[in-house]
């Protein structure tokens, strides 16, 4: 993927290397910290711990009051690259004490008594280019997690087409009491998936030299309704127009072929209705689709524009449509802050309010809510003169569920960086947003986390991660949508050290009122020079706490935000200025299965 200059490179290392991160301590050891400034005990390592037996529930070590936890929100068998979803939410611990003095197992597992340390066994996955941390391991107060696993004939856990990785976790509370939880996941490369007959090698300069053997050749994209079940190479250093595909069309595969520059796309949608320019299908068509689905394992099997991947290419702007299902998007390219000929611009979601205002074209009830999107390890950089409104955005009542961003390089947009208009269970982990938000209608956040309605009117029973009922369904009463939960911002770097002078900032991250038990962990936030009075962080919402970050002196650590499903005694930090009640220090479990 593109990489930082060498001097930001430099910098960033620099950073972690000096332990400009705060460090914690468990209780009963030394600490120590490794090139990412975690906080290890010593003895601990590095997240690159020993290969165990397969198990997919705890291993029965560890403490008795604990019940770790963990299971795979989205699919334990994928097709590289794959970006999967990890919970240990679930975990309890009979003596949990939460912030509050209660005993919520809820807010005892999303950060206010409970620690996790998540090992994803894919030691060949290396660092980070944005925070230098390493992609094998997740620790913290987070108990959700995303890793993105790259399959190849060349990776070490590579065995007759599938790599197969025993993902655990540590589950810790502050006594140092804990217990192990691992499950299985396995990772086809796409060699393994896609027969010779459903890859398509594309140049519409004829040259097919690194095109596999027996893979169909053509000089044009496919059209939309030609993706279901195929495998697209476009040839190095060419360039294409346009490529969408149907929200019918389910295991496709973007990626390229040859030696050389990656092949220029000019836009990818992830989701139209017949015709690229169809966003919103009618009633008639969209009862056609397949609706949202897990197998009896919890698998999610089905849904629209299912299993769609794009990698390794460079990008004018990509997006999905009004609902998609475990797409990954990894390894793009879409710096065009040299040139500005595209926007270079992200959208998990577009037209997504479109039933609830157009109901006699489309019944709201016909769409699942968007589940299992992920941008990760990729470069959105815009130009001044060619402004998107947003580098990523979920818009337009998003309400995605369980989606997330790692490992990704922002900067420069008319308003936020990242805009997530109601989200349920989104994980951001080392990313970097930089901030140059160069627009003239007022202040604007590295991300934005807002509600997708009015408040006070949001539904704070509906859970779309359940199946069985109607709450995975788009309902077209805003005031009828599900309150957000369960988001969370890991190991993240926010603001740049140098800014443009159009720059114009509100706080660096906005996690609005109307947020429910979610966190910010273990982030780093650099100055504002522009904009001195900008804050570090807005923060309101119930059960939110914000532990092991690292605030600097320029800009006000926080702001409370103030509006409805909101409660400032319910709001946990580690920063000065919104609430006198500390979040404390978390633990530092160490590796699973040691």
């Amino acid at each position: 993927m593109p990489r930082l200059s060498l001097a930001l490179a430099a910098v960033a290392v620099l950073i972690f290397a000096t332990g400009l991160l705060e460090m914690q301590s468990a209780p009963g050891g030394d600490s120590a910290t490794d090139p990412s400034g975690l906080s290890l005990v010593a003895g601990q390592g590095n997240g690159k711990g020993p290969k165990n037996e397969p198990c997919t529930c705890d291993d029965g070590s560890g403490s008795d009051n604990i019940d770790a936890s963990l299971r795979v929100l989205t699919r334990t068998n994928g097709v590289s690259p794959e970006t999967i979803y990890f919970s240990a939410q679930d975990s309890t611990d009979s003596t949990c004490v939460d912030l509050s003095g209660g005993a919520d197992p809820v807010a005892c597992a999303t950060g206010q008594w409970l620690a996790f340390h998540f090992n994803f066994d894919d030691p060949e996955s290396g660092e980070f280019d944005t925070t230098m941390r390493s992609r094998n391991q997740q620790v913290g107060s987070s108990p959700r997690a995303l890793h993105t696993f790259v399959c190849t004939p060349s990776s070490s856990r590579y065995v007759a087409g599938v790599c197969e990785y025993n993902v655990g976790v540590r589950v810790q509370n502050p006594h140092g009491d804990f217990e192990d939880a691992f499950v299985t996941v396995r990772v086809q490369s796409q060699e393994a998936f896609y027969s010779a007959g459903d890859t398509v090698c594309v140049s519409p300069a004829g040259d097919y030299t690194g095109c596999p053997a027996g893979a169909t050749q053509r000089n044009q994209v496919p059209a939309t309704g030609e993706y279901a079940g195929k495998r697209v190479l476009l040839h190095a250093g060419e360039e294409f127009g346009r490529i969408c595909t149907d929200y019918s069309e389910a295991d496709v595969t973007i990626d390229r072929y040859g030696p050389g520059e990656r092949p220029l796309v000019e836009e990818v949608r992830i989701g139209v209705a017949g015709r690229c320019g169809d966003r919103s299908p009618t009633s008639a068509q969209a009862e056609g689709y397949p609706q949202l689905l897990r197998d009896a394992e919890g698998n999610v099997v089905q849904g629209w524009s299912y299993n769609v991947t794009v990698t390794g290419i460079r990008a004018g702007n990509i997006s999905g449509g009004m609902a998609a299902t475990l797409v990954t998007v990894h390894d793009v390219d879409m710096d065009w802050s040299e040139t500005g000929r595209y926007w270079g611009s992200f959208s998990f979601t577009a037209q997504t309010n479109y039933c609830g205002k157009n109901p006699d074209i489309l019944d709201c009830s016909l769409l699942h809510w968007p589940y299992g999107i992920f941008l990760s390890d990729s470069v959105l950089k815009s130009h001044p003169d060619n402004l998107p409104n947003v580098n990523i955005g979920c818009m337009d009542s998003c309400q995605m569920v369980n989606g997330g961003m790692i490992g990704n390089d922002v900067t420069t947009a008319l308003e936020h960086n990242a805009r997530f208009m109601g989200v349920w269970g989104l994980v951001v982990s080392n990313v970097w947003h930089r901030g140059n938000h160069i627009g003239g209608r007022g202040g604007k956040h590295r991300l934005a986390l807002r509600g997708s309605g009015g408040l006070k009117n949001l539904n704070t029973t509906k859970n779309p991660e359940d199946f069985s009922g109607t709450d995975h369904l788009r309902t077209g009463d805003v005031s009828n949508h599900w309150a957000p939960r369960f988001n969370f911002v890991v190991d993240s770097l926010f603001n740049d050290t140098m800014l443009m002078p159009e720059h114009d900032s509100a706080a660096f991250v906005e996690l609005s009122s109307g947020y429910l038990y979610s966190g910010l962990f273990n982030s780093r936030f650099f100055a504002d020079m522009v904009d001195t009075a900008a804050a570090q962080v807005r923060v309101g919402g119930v059960d939110i706490v914000m532990r092991g970050n690292h605030y600097q002196d320029v800009n006000p650590e926080c702001r409370q935000d103030d509006g409805e499903l909101h409660d400032e005694t319910q709001i946990f930090t580690d920063s000065e200025g919104c609430t006198p009640v500390s979040s404390g220090d978390a633990p530092a479990p160490d590796v699973p299965g040691r």
